[in-house]
């Protein structure tokens, strides 16, 4: 679910340009919720904090504060509100990218997908790099050293090897913090500094294109989509400017992975297809099998069921045929168990639970050390049985889930475990579902979610 993209002449009311005249996005977004020719559309209240949250992919109350706290001084995310929002330019008191005005200026009617192209890195240039030391409150940034070489990298390297498995193990509210922080302390100054040894500074972009990586796949994980979706750009810019295609496109298929998650059909498609185009030019099968995938859901969210399973179908036979072949080492998860998870909830948003339930199934064969993986999968085959009324085993598999997600510091647990407590209540009347939600309610699952 997005946002309507409206036309340049909705926001010629007085209403906005008292608003834009405060230079305080909240104002703009309290404004344009409230608009009285949404009450058709939202009803009298106009539009929602919890639907505006939901398109942003964060918490109402970050959206409340947003409009009742002090003015956003952060470019990032005033900009991130104004592409949202579809706001235009010329009311605005910064800059947009460029890319967005050509977006705003464009002729796409409701509903068209947001164009998004990598731009080639410009020879020296390197990427910038604030959103390391702006992220967090109380940060300390690091000077610049003189200069940086190997001992920099592989320190990069281990730190987000080390943390990686924590994260894959114990979810990322255990080493959020930490890795954020140590891109800001330490990394960000090394980008920095001048790397005298020939070869180095590419690999250093590398490493903190990883780091960068696992910061946007853990903020995602505790329920911050905003940083998270931020680092992978942040670590897309850093790929490109080493030159390393098939990192870049493991950056946009993570971007396509979660605003498929947020519903945003029109802009995982784009992403998941530049994913795809990437992976294709790297020569790497396996990536391009996990593009694909990738394209899968997000057409899938979008509705479109032939290009769906046309995706799904390219993703099993490029893996099959790759999946011996070498790959880069982070590209190690995605086995196929991972594509077998990922088969189960596109099917599932098409409402092929029986072929769901077989790939959900196939999926449960992980390699050890992703135990939030496999709390993901359990969830998945939970809610996938319980849509087909077999509650007995759905009911068996939740407490299981449950179970694994104590140890876990993730939201996206929480929302998983939510997902099948919808599922589950409509038959609280059943033993087995009544137990699965006594043990949800006992662990702080909300067991009357509206199922989505």
């Amino acid at each position: 679910m997005a946002p309507p993209v409206l036309p340049p002449e909705w926001w010629v009311l007085e209403r906005y340009g008292e608003a834009f005249a405060s230079r305080h996005i909240g104002v703009v977004i309290r404004a344009y919720r409230t608009d009285p020719r949404w009450r058709g559309v939202y009803g009298s209240a106009g539009i929602s904090q919890s639907l505006v949250a939901r398109w942003a992919c964060m918490a109402q109350a970050h959206v409340s504060r947003t409009e009742a706290g002090p003015p956003e001084q952060h470019l990032d995310r005033l900009i991130a509100w104004a592409e949202l929002l579809h706001m235009p330019q010329e009311l605005l008191w910064f800059d947009l990218p460029e890319r967005t005005r050509r977006v705003h200026r464009s002729p796409a009617g409701p509903g068209s997908p947001l164009p998004f192209s990598a731009a080639p890195a410009v020879p020296g240039a390197s990427p910038g790099f604030g959103w390391f030391a702006g992220e967090s409150a109380g940060t300390v940034v690091a000077s610049v050293p003189d200069r940086v070489g190997l001992v920099e990298v592989e320190i990069i390297r281990e730190m987000t090897e080390t943390y990686r498995a924590i994260d894959n193990r114990h979810g990322g509210g255990r080493m959020r913090s930490l890795v954020v922080d140590f891109l800001a302390s330490s990394v960000g100054g090394w980008l920095r500094a001048d790397c005298p040894q020939r070869g180095v500074k590419d690999q250093l972009f590398v490493a903190a294109a990883g780091l960068s990586h696992l910061a946007g796949w853990s903020s995602y994980d505790v329920g911050d989509r905003d940083s998270g979706g931020r680092h992978l750009r942040q670590a897309h810019k850093l790929a490109m400017a080493a030159g390393d295609v098939a990192l870049s496109a493991e950056m946009l298929a993570g971007m396509a992975h979660q605003a498929a998650h947020a519903w945003s059909g029109a802009l995982a498609i784009d992403l998941a297809v530049s994913a795809r185009d990437s992976a294709r030019r790297s020569g790497v099968g396996v990536l391009v099998a996990e593009a694909s995938a990738m394209a899968a859901h997000a057409y899938a969210v979008n509705r479109d069921r032939p290009a769906s399973l046309a995706a799904l179908t390219d993703a099993e036979t490029t893996f099959s045929a790759s999946e011996d072949a070498e790959r880069p080492s982070w590209l190690a998860y995605f086995d196929r168990a991972y594509l077998a998870a990922k088969t189960g909830h596109v099917l599932a948003v098409l409402g092929d639970f029986e072929q769901a339930e077989r790939a959900a199934r196939d999926s449960l064969a992980m390699a050890d050390g992703y135990d939030r993986g496999k709390m993901f999968n359990l969830s998945l085959l939970a809610n996938i049985l319980a849509a087909q009324g077999k509650i007995d085993e759905a009911a068996d598999l939740a407490v299981k889930a449950v179970g694994l997600a104590a140890d876990l510091a993730s939201a996206r647990s929480v929302s998983y475990l939510t997902s099948v407590a919808a599922r589950l209540a409509p038959h609280r009347a059943h033993p087995g579902a009544a137990m699965a939600l006594d043990r949800m309610r006992t662990a702080g699952i909300s067991v009357n979610p509206q199922q989505s």
